[in-house]
């Protein structure tokens, strides 16, 4: 009996020393070291000797802001028989670990406070952990509770093991982490339910495997070459991480931590391993390593600069980046702030704006300041950040990026001077200009514009280029289709069309005519531009002239059929016929107004198939006095429309069945007290549609 408690005592011992948890015992009275597991140098940073020699060590080392409080808890101790604490120690090092410490009072037959057991372990990890994983809270607290059931358990079992083995059997099988036992060879002597459950194998099915049969290939030989060190004695026992291949084929990291127990012999009597599943902890590291490349990819290829300053402004991060923008190296800038490399008044601006922004921790966007290269040349940068802070929503300063915008800045200021030329020229040209968008509307007019066309720019634009309000001609008069007008034959053919001569009647009647040229306007939002300029005045010289030239063939014609002939009805006929031809219209005649202001047509000259009506007498009401008057004037009229001519309606009647749309009429005064004779020609459209003239005579 006595040797199968030593051996389970040798067990115990094993099975504590490869946990990191620390076990001790002290006197309820003197507090007094009286066990201490050597994990204790691990977790506490001392030799197991220094707490033997120093009974209060264990206080000393507690961090000063959790010593008052665990003092007050010490009193718990004794009426409530157990007390569970966590809080900080400070290693020799001077480094913080958080433990989480479980004490439980013994007393004697009597009553009487006999010793105090513990379970100290570290649980730093577990807090790191809780900062920077809030998602994870939920699993942390669940595996926290396990363990510290499993500390429970550990704790009983080390009371129960001095009286029972049949206690540290129930440890060992309801332990919250895995513990097997195994030959050197491998073969598996003795697990419990929970390695089972990680794996996914019964207790039958493993006790026929070895470990290497369910280690990942990749990992078997890193644990024979620890356990090689372990048989050897060069260690007491090792700690692994590695990955387990479960039945159904899925793979979980572990964390293993592995020791041997000696026969007395001297002879490795077995191995024993405590495993702790780690995938959860695995993959979030895979993760931020993932996250962590993601990002150094990012940064080392994006075009940008990032970096990251401290809450003073210096450099606590620069991508190499900054070698391309601004010519110094990364280890150039540690330990600089950006206003080292900023123009004296850029400087000045950007620390007073830094100062400013530190105090509300805005993120800022789109922020230009100018920094000096390291040949010397300045550097436009446009520079975005968010401020950053730490786990406890301390501020540490900002994050962002920056970016080369000189050729951007260039541009712009050119654009500027261009913007500024192009308003100037617009404005003082002598020309009309006209801009419409894309859907044709007019969206700005120059001030030559508004003299030339007599519109105002905000006239102009309510108006498209296709507006019914536009009455343009063509130079003979016609009225122009939209589908001719140079703007709509450059969105339908997108090129330039140049000088097209057109006339724009007003509403007055008055033509304005122009020489246009339209071009398309390549950018977004734009469509045509147009250009005109006035060419009435030349339009009326030209007409001038062609009419003094056409007076001047006429008369010359005329003349030379007198000189051939004397006989006035064949000089009348002559001339009637070559004005028709002179003029290309359809009718030309003489009408006689005798004088009891009756009239008729004595001669006329008409286009193939059109009725004649030389002969034909009118009666006096068809000149009235005033029409009589105004010819005696010795004024011609031209009349572009006879159904707007109000002037002698009734001859206004006659003329529209004959089917004459227009006419020109000039008075032929034979004496200087009544006109004896005129000739009034009327141009107009013929029954086959071609412009024409037609001839008036009568007494006046």
């Amino acid at each position: 009996m006595d040797e199968t408690f030593q051996s389970s005592q040798e067990w115990l011992q094993e099975i504590l020393q490869s946990f990191n948890d620390v076990a001790w015992s002290a006197d309820a009275t003197t507090w007094e070291t009286l066990f201490l597991s050597q994990s204790a140098q691990i977790v506490y940073g001392r030799s197991v000797a220094e707490f033997y020699d120093n009974c209060h060590l264990w206080r000393s080392l507690i961090h000063p802001d959790d010593r008052p409080w665990v003092e007050t808890q010490i009193p718990v101790l004794f009426s409530t028989g157990v007390l569970d604490l966590e809080y900080r120690i400070l290693r020799p090092s001077g480094e913080v670990r958080w433990l989480e410490h479980r004490l439980r009072l013994i007393r004697d037959a009597f009553g009487e406070a006999k010793r105090i057991d513990g379970m100290a372990r570290d649980i730093t990890e577990r807090h790191q952990a809780e900062e920077t994983r809030q998602t994870t809270n939920n699993n942390l607290e669940t595996q926290a509770i396990n363990l510290a059931s499993a500390n429970q358990e550990l704790q009983s079992t080390l009371e129960a093991l001095r009286e029972s083995e049949e206690r540290f059997r129930a440890i060992f099988e309801q332990a919250a982490v895995g513990i097997c036992q195994s030959s050197l060879d491998g073969q598996f002597l003795r697990l419990n339910q929970k390695f089972c459950n990680l794996l996914g194998y019964t207790q039958e099915e493993m006790l026929n495997r070895t470990w290497m049969d369910i280690t990942h290939p990749k990992d078997i030989q890193a644990d024979l070459d620890a356990l090689c060190r372990l048989t050897q004695g060069e260690i007491d026992h090792y700690i692994l991480e590695k990955r387990y291949v479960r039945k159904d084929g899925s793979i979980i990291w572990v964390n293993l931590s592995c020791s041997l127990v000696w026969e007395s012999s001297g002879e490795v009597k077995f191995a024993i391993a405590v495993v702790k599943d780690i995938s959860d902890r695995i993959r979030t590291q895979k993760a931020l390593q993932r996250s962590q490349e993601r990002f150094r990819n990012l940064v080392e290829t994006t075009s940008d600069w990032v970096w990251e300053v401290d809450e003073h402004g210096f450099y606590t991060y620069v991508s190499p980046k900054v070698e391309d923008l601004l010519g110094y190296t990364v280890q150039e800038l540690q330990d600089k702030t950006p206003f080292d490399f900023m123009p004296y008044r850029d400087a000045c601006r950007m620390t007073n704006f830094y100062r400013q922004l530190i105090t509300v921790q805005d993120p800022f966007s789109c922020l230009e300041s100018t920094r000096i290269h390291k040949d010397g040349h300045l550097v436009v940068m446009e520079t975005s950040g968010v401020p950053v802070f730490d786990a406890e929503g301390k501020f540490c300063g900002y994050r962002g990026i920056s970016r080369d915008i000189t050729e951007r800045k260039r541009m712009e200021v050119a654009l500027k001077e261009n913007q500024q030329k192009y308003k100037t020229l617009f404005e003082i040209l002598p020309i009309g200009i006209s801009i419409t968008n894309e859907k044709g509307k007019i969206i700005e007019v120059n001030p030559a514009s508004e003299q030339i066309l007599g519109l105002s720019n905000a006239e102009s634009s309510r108006r498209r280029y296709d507006s019914p309000e536009w009455q343009i001609v063509r130079p003979d008069g016609t009225p122009m289709p939209v589908s001719e007008f140079p703007c709509a034959r450059v969105f339908a053919e997108n090129k330039v069309i140049t000088n097209v001569e057109l006339g724009m009647v007003k509403p007055d009647g008055e033509i304005t005519w122009l020489a246009v040229t339209a071009a398309p306007i390549p950018l977004s939002g734009y469509g045509v531009a147009i250009a005109y300029t006035d060419i009435s005045e030349q339009k009326q010289a030209e007409e001038t002239l062609r009419s003094q030239a056409q007076r001047e063939q006429l008369i010359g014609l005329i003349t030379q059929r007198i000189r051939q002939s004397l006989q006035l009805d064949e000089i009348l006929a002559t001339t009637v016929a070559e004005v028709r031809h002179l003029l290309q219209n359809d009718r030309v005649l003489l009408f006689k107004l005798c004088d009891d202001e009756t009239g008729r047509v004595v001669i006329e000259s008409i286009a193939h198939g059109l009725p004649a009506i030389v002969g034909r007498e009118f009666p006096d009401e068809t000149f009235p006095e005033e029409c009589v008057q105004f010819y005696l004037q010795g004024q011609p009229r031209i009349v572009p429309d006879i159904t707007r001519d109000d002037f002698a309606p009734c001859l206004t009647e006659f003329l529209q069945e004959l089917g004459v749309k227009s006419k020109l009429v000039i008075p032929i005064l034979c004496s200087t007290h009544r006109a004896e004779q005129k000739v009034e020609g009327a141009g107009g459209t013929g029954r086959a549609g071609e412009a024409g003239g037609a001839g008036e005579a009568g007494g006046a």
